[in-house]
């Protein structure tokens, strides 16, 4: 009777020097037959999507702050133009009325002049009349600056104007008649205001 080789155990290593064949035996010479594997080698990182996410998180939280500041900056810039016109012609009315209460007093005294004039502190009406010289300071807005004006020369024929750079519609004049014309610049000889 023929002694057979035992069977390895195909989990345990092979006796060194040996490798272990498909027929699940040892055979010498595994040094000169099957050289060693290759040393594993890392690949590359896998790629990361977190840049992309962050991305459109940060997109999701600016986008309503974009589309706010488009609708809100034009608002407040027309607005603010629409206060800055409304300057002017408060102005223009405070003038206004100095103006026609001076005009009763003039009448009265004779005939006399007023001249308009811008200060520091408001604009300066000068008051001449038979009796002597007088000024009457009346406020002024900020932004607003006194245009080309037509000097009373009698309840009838004046016109003050002025500027408000801000503004949208820019330039007021008021004339005798109390009338605030939009847009319209005096004619500094004829105590009238149009439009240019």
């Amino acid at each position: 009777m023929s002694q057979q080789a035992p069977v390895p155990n195909p989990f345990s290593p092979p006796p060194p020097g040996h490798y272990l064949a498909a027929d699940g035996r040892y055979y010498p010479g595994a040094a000169s037959h099957h050289p060693a594997p290759p040393p594993l080698v890392p690949g590359p990182p896998a790629k990361k999507r977190t840049g992309l996410i962050v991305g459109i998180v940060v997109g999701a939280l600016v986008l309503p702050f974009v589309i706010l500041a488009a609708i809100a900056i034009p608002l407040f810039l027309s607005q603010r133009a629409k206060t800055a016109d409304s300057d002017a012609q408060w102005d223009l009315q405070g003038i206004g009325k100095e103006v026609a209460s001076e005009a009763v007093g003039l009448r009265d005294e004779g005939r006399g002049t007023i001249e308009f004039d811008q200060g520091t502190e408001g604009y300066i009406l000068t008051v001449r009349s038979s009796t002597g010289e007088r000024e009457i300071v009346v406020p002024r807005s900020e932004g607003v600056e006194l245009q080309a004006s037509s000097d009373f020369e009698g309840p009838r024929s004046w016109c003050v104007g002025v500027h408000a750079e801000g503004g949208k519609v820019k330039d007021f004049a008021i004339t005798a008649a109390q009338t605030v014309v939009e847009g319209g610049l005096c004619d500094p000889g004829g105590g009238t205001a149009a439009k240019p």
